[in-house]
This record gives C-alpha cells, sequence and structure tokens, in this order.
C-alpha cells in the first residue's frame, strides 16, 4: 500500500488548527450551516442522538488520537486523514470532513508525493453531501484516474465506519469511487454519462458477488440508479432486459430498501406496497423508496406524483438532507421548478415546494 508522510509538528498543526476553529465556531454566534440547498436554504447539521453522538465521537477521539500521534518516519500513513475525515463525517460535520481530505491532499501535493485515490474518494462523497455536484464528480474522476488498475484483483475492500450486524464488508474501494462518481452525473442531469459509468460498475459488482466474501448489495444498489438513469433517457426496453440480470434470490446485507424497488420495476410488487414499507420505516428508508417511486412514476409521464412524493420526502424528513434520496429529490424538483426568486426571499423551501 501507498504511504506518505507527515512530520510530527505538521499534523499536529492541523489537528490544532481544526480543534480551535471547531471550539470557535461552536461557542459563538448562532449555528453555522453545513451547506445550501439547491434552492439556497441553510442545511444545518442533523442533530445525532445522546448513543449515536457518545458512539461516534469516542471513534471521532481515537481517529484524531491516531492521526496526531503518528509518529512513523515521513512519510505517514494516508490512511490515517482519511479515517479522521471520515470520523468527522459522521458527528455530521461535512465542511470540517471536506476540510481534512482537502489539508491532506494539498500537502502530499506540497512535498512533491503521487495522489491517494482514497482521499479523493472520500472527499468526493462529502462534497456531494453539501451540494457541489461538479467538484465531486471532479475528485472522483481524479480518484478514478490513480487507481493503478480496474481490476477486483488489485482492490480492496472498504470498511464500513458503521459495520452492519456482520461485520461484513459490502463494497472495494474501485466499485465505491464508481458508485458515487455515476450519482454526481446523475444529479447533475447527465444520465448518459452516468450510465456509462454504472455500466462499467455493473461489471465490477457482479464479479464481486461472485467472491468468496461477496454480496449482492452493490449490484442491486448499482442496478437501481442505472435502471433509472436508462429509463431518464427513454432507453425503456434497455432498462427491462437490465432486470434480467438480477439473482432471483440475492444476497442482501444492507441495502434492502434497493432490493425492494428493484422488485417493484420486476412487478413483484406494487408502488403502493413499496411506499406503504416506507412510511413504515421512515428516516433514510422513506427517502431512498419514495425518490425510487417518484422516479419511476416521473418515467411514466405520471409528474404530479411524482413531484409530490418527492416534496414529501423534503416536507417530512428535513433532517435526512445528507442522504442520497433526499439529495435527489431535491436536484430533480430544483430541475424541474428553478430557483424562484420571489419564494426564496420568504426564505422558505417549504413555501416553494408546496405551490
Amino acid at each position: 500500500m501507498t504511504l506518505f508522510r507527515f512530520s510530527k509538528f505538521a499534523l499536529l498543526f492541523i489537528v490544532i488548527v481544526l480543534a480551535q476553529r471547531d471550539v470557535l465556531a461552536r461557542e459563538s454566534g448562532p449555528r453555522r450551516p453545513e451547506c445550501f440547498s439547491l434552492f439556497g436554504e441553510p442545511l444545518y447539521a442533523p442533530e445525532l442522538s445522546p448513543f449515536a453522538n457518545k458512539s461516534a465521537s469516542i471513534l471521532f477521539d481515537i481517529a484524531k488520537t491516531e492521526f496526531q500521534n503518528d509518529e512513523c518516519p515521513s512519510p505517514g500513513d494516508p490512511l490515517k486523514a482519511v479515517w479522521l475525515g471520515r470520523r468527522t463525517a459522521y458527528l455530521n460535520r461535512y465542511n470540517e470532513s471536506v476540510d481534512i481530505f482537502s489539508r491532506a491532499i494539498d500537502l502530499r501535493a506540497e512535498k512533491g508525493l503521487p495522489g491517494f485515490a482514497p482521499l479523493y474518494r472520500f472527499r468526493g462523497h462529502r462534497l456531494l453531501t453539501i451540494r457541489k455536484f461538479e467538484a465531486a464528480v471532479a475528485d472522483l474522476q481524479k480518484a478514478f484516474s490513480l487507481l493503478p488498475s480496474i481490476s477486483l484483483d488489485d482492490d480492496l475492500f472498504e470498511a464500513d465506519g458503521s459495520p452492519n450486524k456482520y461485520n461484513l464488508p459490502v463494497s472495494t474501494l474501485i466499485t465505491n469511487i464508481l458508485y458515487h462518481l455515476g450519482l454526481g452525473l446523475f444529479l447533475l442531469g447527465r444520465w448518459e454519462q452516468a450510465g456509462d459509468v454504472y455500466a462499467q460498475l455493473l461489471d465490477l459488482a457482479a464479479q464481486f458477488s461472485k467472491s468468496d466474501l461477496g454480496t449482492d448489495d452493490m449490484f442491486v444498489s448499482s442496478l437501481h440508479w442505472t435502471f433509472m438513469a436508462l429509463q431518464r433517457l427513454g432507453r425503456f426496453s434497455e432498462a427491462s432486459t437490465l432486470l434480467e440480470s438480477l439473482p432471483p434470490d440475492p444476497s442482501i446485507v444492507e441495502d434492502q430498501t434497493y432490493q425492494r424497488l428493484t422488485e417493484m420495476y420486476r412487478g413483484l410488487v406494487d408502488p403502493e406496497q413499496v411506499l406503504k414499507q416506507a412510511e413504515e420505516q421512515g428516516g433514510i428508508a422513506y427517502a431512498t423508496m419514495v425518490y425510487g417511486v417518484g422516479s419511476w412514476y416521473f418515467c411514466q409521464e405520471r409528474r404530479d406524483e411524482a413531484v409530490s412524493l418527492w416534496k414529501s420526502i423534503l416536507e417530512s424528513y428535513p433532517d435526512q438532507w445528507p442522504s442520497f434520496g433526499y439529495i435527489a429529490a431535491e436536484a430533480d424538483l430544483f430541475r424541474l421548478l428553478g430557483k424562484d426568486s420571489d419564494h426564496l426571499k420568504s426564505g422558505s423551501l417549504l413555501s416553494l415546494i408546496s405551490s
């Protein structure tokens, strides 16, 4: 694995600066938004439950200590910067997370060291979160260009920051780079480019599914986004044919919501059943499944129903704004409604989407 070195003093400086900035931001004045929606509304960090905050804080402290105490001879392990950035994001401090990745990237460049793909991969992910889609796509393309090869033989399992009950990774570095790159292009409305990326991802995900430790999670979730991209392009026959590649009984550890949507696409369940399940589960499951049903309706020329469902995500679960289902609903509504200045003057996104 490629390593890079920070001097001990550089590491300490970064941690101290970030810590001091964080304290000042939290102690002075009103809360600052993490970002602004596409409609211009401020989006604040969702509050974690006491238990989630405590556990995330403990893991953040561990990552910070490991980063701070990296005493390997220069260069140090870049994965320590990656994990510090990831743990910061799990506390919903997304801008700070992006800053950590950026500082690590900049320091490598200053030292003349080669780029490190995971830094760009995770910064790209969090740039999607804060609605900087173009920058996210650029980062993910950069991450892809830094890969030694596009082969699972040279790939790495990507440890999940919030492991599933089996503590089993369901994706790899390469598949996650392509997954988030495809998503960034989808959010920008570049359906054809998104479809091309996902087609490449599906081949890799199918190989991963057949490996000894592989599951069908990445294949099913990737197929879901590919199917939607093809439908947006009006390539309905190709989208239907794609569904034939789904295994009859997929091995799913995490992505049950995407599995449910693919069952709907295949006609195994009705949209109403999916919406009922979304209502029962709420939260991120609601955002994911309701967005999928809305996109399904939209491509069947049931625009009013689609818009109504997408609005319901923003209205019912505003704290889910970092989730991909919420972001995609927001992006579609923005494309349809535009940035209505009269409504924005009222300072209420809901006044816009309720019209």
